[in-house]
């Protein structure tokens, strides 16, 4: 798989939880492509891209809370 073909894996991962948003929508503070041959897979790069995102970060906060109840920090 390309590099090109794993980030729309990515984007999609990213728009499934965002309701339509990407990476490009995103702080992208995470180097992608090293990650990419690093052979992690497109669900773990979208949460590494996510978590540096206050947006995304506000995903991952709703979502633990809804499986755990309330989360600390």
């Amino acid at each position: 798989m390309s590099y090109e073909e794993f980030m729309k894996k990515v984007d999609a991962v990213i728009a499934s939880r965002l309701g339509g948003m990407t990476s490009g929508d995103l702080a992208d503070t995470v180097f992608t492509r090293d990650l990419f041959d690093a052979g992690n897979p497109p669900e773990e790069v979208a949460d590494a891209i996510m978590d540096g995102d206050d947006i995304g970060r506000l995903w991952f906060t709703a979502y633990r809370t809804q499986l755990f109840g309330e989360v600390e920090g």
